[in-house]
Formats: C-alpha cells, structure tokens, sequence
C-alpha cells in the first residue's frame, strides 16, 4: 500500500513562489544532469569500442579489453556515481564473476582498471553528479545545497517534488515571510549535510548524496508544530484500489519520520537511501519551529482553526462560513508586518543620525519616511513621544512643530495645545512651522486658558518672524497677556508704551482703550 500526499487542505489562494522556484530548479538541474549522463555515456561508448579487442580470453586481468557493455557501464558509474571509489565498484559489479582469483589478481585488475579510467576521464565531459553532490568526509556549504537541488533519476526527482509539493506552499504562506521560509529551508539543508557527516565519522558507510529528500522531510517535521491539525489530502494506492482520504499533518509526520528511524535502524548502507538526511531533516524542521516560530503559531492558530472548519463543513456539504479566508488574513498580518519592521529601520537609522548629532540629516529622513507611508497628526505625535526618549534635539522639535502644524488643520486645538507646551518645555523659544499659524494658535491658547503658552508664542515677535506678520497685533495680544493673566503689569506698561509710539491707525482704538485701562499715557 503506498500513501501519497498531494496538497494541504487550506485555502490558499496567495502564492507560494519561493517552493515553485525550488521545483523549477529541481527540475532544470535533473534536465542538465540527465544531458551531461547522456555524454558521458556517448564517451564511454567511445573509449570502451577503441580498446575492444575480438574473442575472448579467460586467463587476462585485463577484462575491460573483452566486455564492451561491462566496460561501458563501469566507466559511466566511476565517472558519474562513485566519484572514482575502485574498490566499491570492484565489490559490487565484478567480486562475484572474479571471485575465486587471489587477492593479487583483485589488485591487478583494479590497477588495470584504474589505467582504463584515467584515459577515459581525459576525454570524458566532467560529470555533473561529482559536482553537485555532497561527499560526507568534506565540509561544503556551497555542495550542501546543490546537493539538494539535484536528484539521482525521474523516479528520485519526481517522487521527492510530490511531497514537497504536497506540504511546502502551506508551510511557506504561514510562516508569511518568503526570507524567513528560504532560510528556513537552508538551514535544514545544512543541519541534515551536517549531521550525516557526524554519522558517517561515527561508522555509517560514507555515500555521496543526492535529493531534496532533507528539505522535504525538514517541511514535513515543521508542518507537524506549525499546522498539526490541517489535514493533508493522501492518495491510497492499494494494487487497483484508489481513493484519497484525509490525514492530519502531525499523524503523517510521525508515520513517514518514524518509517525513517526505523528503516534507519537496521541499514547497513545497501538501501542507498541517505535516512541520516531524512531523519535528522524531519526532527530539526519540528526544532525549528518549536525554537523559532511559537508566535507564529500563536498568531495563526485561530484563522487556522477556522479555516479546518470551513474545509470540513465544504467537504460534508456544508456551507462556508463568511469570513476571511485564511490566506486574506494571513496577507494583511504580513502587510502589518512589514509596515512596522519598515518603520522600526526608519527608527533606528533616525536614531542613529540624531545621536551622532546630524539634525539635517535626521529632519531629512522624516522628510522621506513619510512621503512614502501616508502620515498624519497622530503618526508625528507618535514620532515625537518616540524620539523624546533619545533626548533634546533640532530633529525632536521639527517633528513636535510638524503634530502641531497638522494638528490645526485638522482642528483639534487641544492636541495641539498639548503638544505645544512640551516642546516649549523643552525650549522657551520654540517656533511653529508657519507664521501664518502662530497668532491663530496663541488667541485658541489664551481662550483654553493655556496664558503661559501663548505668551511663549507672541513675546519678541517681530525678531522671530520679522515682516511675514501684523506687529502690531502679536504685540497687543503679549501686552494683554502680561496685564491680565500673567501679573507682569511693569512689563505690560512698557510693551504698551512701545504700541503707542507705532502710531497705528488701523487699532488705535484697541491700543488706547487698553492702555486707559493700564493707566498709560
């Protein structure tokens, strides 16, 4: 009975690019392999047919002479599989036909053979498979991977592609970050490399290795703590019965890693089969998770629950639920995301450039942090609560100036009042980003009962905003402020004596009713 997955049953409409890259790759480096075998064959062909000599002879070690297709097949498999392993090969393909010759003739024949394979290599394309694969004795990062894009046949490529396929897009749309998944990925590809080594060191019998089959048992290990539950769709292929059934992750992660371990066990290295890379490929993807992605899982477990309620309400013919689809809110958790670790760089190189003192620089990264995210009031009094813990500076005042300014606009003249007041705190001569704006907001001021900042606003007008404003009116409002609210009548009396010697015609009537009320002349 063969069990084979075949898809996760999750609505995911987003798309899994990352894993369609992987199997695009797969697929065109087996393609490249399967051209390089095919010349390789050509030039065993070659060499076997210029060294052929006719009938036999029983009593020559040199048996390549008189076997065309044993030579040919020989030459191929130290070319391409066994990377040049003499003994190996004699064990496998010519112990049993030689075996009742001495030790010496064993000796002599792999010396001959060795001649024929060296002016064969001089002629042959370089293989592909020695180039890729991963030997155990050697420590590679660059092979590690190259190994588990390139697979041995169709039948290798296509059944790991089927697993992969079956467990991977799900796993990548729920870890939601394409880089994250991609690490993901070389680091089981590296854990798996590694820890066949280790085992190799320790007494396996050390084959190169080809396949993704790591990977794929790496995805199946994480399925098993990242979506347990979510049942995969496995086609049962009993002789000539089909039918496809439905198996939650974590039960066929257990079955196909335990098969693993098992047949693990009791290997003495005749499978073929790398279960180091399988078996250590399927534990770290479950570590991974557990060690890595807990709020991951956290984040997704209820969209999730949901979701396996949906596909078992549609499967019985129910009807959906409405509600989001878990890859909608998957996306918009990712867009959220992505939207505050944009905007913790922008802190940080913001924080960066306001420690080091360089104000210009730190006005102008506001400047074009916000003209790309849409900005408002409340994102600059955000801005400004954040930088004020980094302490006083040029870049701290202009956002402050920036929440106010955007404040008034909008019309909320106590949020802007508020924040007013601890940038003044912060510096006595504080300015507002727009003249226009300041009589405005020290009259909203005096009326709120905010004196003190509006007096801030007005006093020395004339030195801070020279000719862009009406003198005459900032200074009544100051004289006003000082007489009235702020007890400073000598100081009112001499800002009144100032107004009267400007002689203004337009509010001579305000500067005299209020100086009769002062008692000045």
């Amino acid at each position: 009975m063969f069990l084979i997955p075949h898809g996760a049953e999750l609505n995911i409409g987003r798309r899994a690019y990352v894993t369609y890259a992987v199997v695009i790759l797969c697929v065109l480096i087996f393609l490249m392999q399967a051209r390089n075998k095919q010349q390789v064959a050509e030039s065993a062909n070659v060499y076997c047919s210029s060294i052929q000599q006719t009938g036999t002879a029983p009593e020559s070690l040199d048996i390549l002479r008189y076997d065309r297709s044993g030579c040919i097949h020989i030459m191929q498999s130290l070319h391409i599989d066994l990377n040049g392993d003499l003994s190996a090969l004699l064990q496998k393909s010519i112990a049993k036909e030689y075996g009742h010759l001495n030790e010496l003739a064993h000796k002599k024949i792999l010396i001959l053979i060795e001649k024929h394979y060296q002016g064969f290599d001089l002629q042959a394309p370089a293989s592909l498979n020695a180039r890729l694969m991963y030997y155990p004795g050697s420590f590679n990062p660059l092979r590690m991977i190259t190994s588990a894009l390139a697979h041995a046949d169709w039948l290798h490529l296509i059944g790991n592609l089927i697993f992969f396929m079956a467990f991977a897009p799900a796993i990548e749309i729920l870890i939601g970050s394409r880089l994250a998944y991609t690490g993901f990925l070389l680091s089981i590809a590296f854990v798996s490399s590694l820890l066949y080594s280790l085992a190799t060191a320790l007494g396996n019998v050390a084959l190169p290795s080809l396949g993704l089959s790591g990977v794929v048992m790496g995805v199946i290990g994480l399925s098993a703590y990242l979506m347990p539950k979510v049942r995969i769709k496995v086609l049962v292929w009993l002789i000539t019965f089909f039918k496809t059934i439905y198996i939650p992750a974590w039960i066929l992660a257990v079955w196909y890693i335990g098969w693993d371990i098992w047949n693990m066990l009791g290997d003495d290295g005749s499978s073929g089969i790398n279960l180091v890379a399988h078996v250590s490929g399927g534990i770290s993807g479950y570590l991974v998770g557990y060690f890595f992605l807990k709020d991951r899982r956290e984040d997704i477990s209820e969209e999730l629950h949901e979701e396996i309620h949906n596909a078992q309400s549609m499967r019985k013919g129910g009807v959906l639920a409405p509600s989001l689809s878990t890859t909608t809110r998957l996306q918009n958790e990712q867009q959220e995301r992505e939207v505050v670790q944009a905007h913790d760089a922008f802190l940080s190189n913001l924080h960066r450039s306001v420690s080091s003192h360089q104000s210009a620089r730190a006005i102008q990264q506001m400047i074009d942090h916000y003209d790309v995210i849409p900005s408002n009031a409340e994102a600059y009094e955000t801005l400004f609560n954040d930088m004020l813990k980094w302490g006083k500076s040029r870049a701290l005042l202009c956002a402050g100036r920036t929440a106010i300014h955007l404040f008034m606009i909008k019309q909320a003249s106590g949020s802007a009042l508020r924040l007013l007041e601890r940038c003044q705190q912060l510096d006595n001569n504080f300015q507002l980003a727009d003249a226009a704006d300041v009589l405005t907001m020290a009259r909203t001021a005096k009326d709120m009962q905010f004196y003190q900042a509006a007096y801030l606003l007005v006093r020395q007008a004339g030195a801070r905003y020279g000719m862009t404003i009406n003198i005459i009116h900032f200074k009544l409002l100051e004289t006003e402020l000082l007489w009235q609210y702020l007890n400073q009548p000598e100081e009112a009396k001499r800002q009144m004596r100032v107004l009267l010697n400007l002689n203004s015609s337009t509010d001579k009537l305000l500067i005299e009713a209020l100086a009769a009320d002062m008692g000045v002349e």
